[in-house]
């Protein structure tokens, strides 16, 4: 984010000292790192195939 924000001339959105707590993680509420692909997608997740026929009985 930062070298996007300096390409673009724009102030970098962290500081160095920001950069430094999500290195050595000593404040993993504020700062916290996270690979957020590996948390989400999971290697296995459960999952479930359901079918459902339903059918009207014809009257005479």
């Amino acid at each position: 984010m930062n070298e996007a924000y300096k390409n673009d001339g724009l102030t970098p959105l962290f500081t160095d000292a920001d950069l430094e707590l999500f290195r050595n993680g000593k404040d993993p509420y504020g700062h916290p790192n996270i690979n957020w692909y590996e948390t989400v997608f999971k290697k296995f997740a459960q999952q479930a195939n359901t079918n459902v026929d339903i059918s009207e009985e014809q009257r005479r």
